[in-house]
């Protein structure tokens, strides 16, 4: 299931996070063009690509994840992020035993690319593995 956040819950999603880790620079919230919470039950997979104008950014809310971004497989869990830059192809997994919620922010493409977001989703699993 997919649906509409509005800029301030997103941005109060994650100054509320436990890690205290803002996925976006929240003094501008005007970065963000919109955001989604995607909520998927233990086992489901969401997919997609990101628009040609517009980066994405996935701030795990709860649960665990497994994301694969273009080469690139990462796991996190809550307070964790990643990013999925303009035009790249991406798919996110309920890795964890329980419902995940995983915030998506879509925001203006930065020149800086990956460098200029936070991104802590690694390949050798969540650092924090006390969400299950």
């Amino acid at each position: 299931m997919r649906y509409r956040v509005e800029t301030q819950e997103a941005v109060a999603l994650v100054e509320g996070g436990r890690t205290g880790r803002p996925a976006v620079d929240t003094l501008r919230p005007g970065e963000i063009i919109s955001a989604w919470m995607n909520v998927l039950p233990v086992g489901e997979v969401e997919s997609g690509r990101a628009d040609a104008d517009v980066d994405c950014l996935f701030y795990v809310v709860s649960g665990l994840a497994r994301a694969v971004v273009g080469a690139r497989e990462c796991a996190g869990a809550a307070g964790d992020s990643f990013v999925v830059l303009a035009d790249e192809a991406y798919s996110v997994s309920n890795a964890g035993n329980s419902e995940l919620r995983v915030l998506e922010m879509q925001l203006s493409r930065r020149l800086a690319r990956l460098e200029g977001y936070p991104d802590t989703c690694s390949d050798g699993g969540p650092t924090r593995r006390n969400e299950e």
